[in-house]
């Protein structure tokens, strides 16, 4: 098994429950982790894997759709890279929202999709 992955994709974006949060914005880091089968291309070709610049285009365009739930996100984000890869046995999504508005100290709160 091979994976492909993104990790640490930093972005400012305005998901959140309340209406303060869709407002104001946060910061976000997204981590995509894609497992497909052996890679075994002797041709160094990009089709027989996974172009880990769709999954960032991919995230970028979901992550400027003002969601609720981190849930519906990370959701999406797998649906959308699985509906292009059909090779990919394995897909994680990973979003992390710093610093959320819950009284105390939080770093982040995280939500993780798997497909």
């Amino acid at each position: 098994m091979t994976t492909i992955a993104l990790e640490g994709i930093e972005f400012y974006a305005y998901h959140g429950y309340y209406d303060e949060e869709q407002i104001k914005g946060n910061h976000f880091i997204l981590d995509v982790h894609a497992s497909i089968p052996t890679f075994d291309s002797v041709g160094d070709n990009i089709n027989d894997t996974v172009n880990y610049e769709y999954i960032y285009q991919v995230c970028e365009q979901h992550m400027k759709i003002k969601y609720r739930l981190l849930e519906s996100v990370t959701m999406n984000i797998a649906l959308d890279i699985k509906k292009r890869y059909k090779n990919i046995d394995r897909l994680r999504v990973r979003l992390a929202k710093l610093n959320p508005p819950i009284p105390g100290k939080i770093d982040r709160a995280v939500v993780e999709y798997e497909i």
